[in-house]
């Protein structure tokens, strides 16, 4: 997410977004725990599709050449059918937070995801 050339407004982050990333700081080391919750009290989001959440960081300009790399945090939310899943929090290569995708393996669309049964692996 180089630039602001989105079609989708700026929106504050939403409460699961906010629960997600606090549960992921929870288990880093110190230092990317403190950068991560820093990140989520300036980040604005950007829903890029469904499926994918850019965050913009005020004051942040992205790496050039850009690149990203998920925390080292495994998380599972089930559907509203009870399918899996995956949820992928990105860096950018500076350490900073820079999207949320949601991956459902079986291809169908996502319907509701249950938010509060979400669980954490290391």
């Amino acid at each position: 997410m180089q630039s602001h050339d989105i079609a989708s407004p700026l929106r504050t982050l939403h409460a699961h977004e906010r629960l997600l990333i606090e549960a992921v700081a929870a288990v880093l080391p110190a230092d990317p725990a403190a950068q991560l919750r820093a990140d989520a009290g300036v980040a604005m989001a950007v829903d890029e599709s469904t499926l994918l959440v850019g965050f913009v960081l005020a004051g942040h300009a992205r790496p050039t050449p850009p690149g990203d790399h998920p925390y080292p945090v495994d998380i599972e939310v089930p559907d509203a059918d009870g399918e899996a899943l995956s949820i992928i929090l990105f860096a950018d290569e500076d350490g900073r937070l820079l999207q949320l995708e949601i991956i459902r393996w079986d291809d169908e669309a996502v319907r509701a995801p249950k938010w509060d049964e979400a669980t954490y692996a290391v």
